[in-house]
């Protein structure tokens, strides 16, 4: 793989992390733990932490995280 795809494969995850870390502010959850929860959800993680069940008691939050999981699926 070469260095280019590898920089373009980090610039749309980043991308993604803050476009939806902005979507979780927009729900009202504080942007530092939308982040957190975000990466933790895109790499399988699974943090168990009082922000994970903000996200898990909000409908809005919950459909994004489930559609999030389901799209970053590894091999």
């Amino acid at each position: 793989m070469s260095l280019v795809s590898i920089l373009i494969i980090f610039i749309v995850l980043w991308l993604l992390i803050e476009i939806l870390s902005v979507v979780f502010k927009m729900t009202g959850l504080e942007l530092d733990k939308a982040r957190f929860q975000i990466i933790s959800i895109i790499t399988h993680t699974g943090f168990t932490t009082k922000e994970s069940e903000l996200i898990s008691q909000h409908s809005l939050r919950r459909r994004i995280a489930s559609i999030l999981m389901v799209v970053s699926v590894r091999p």
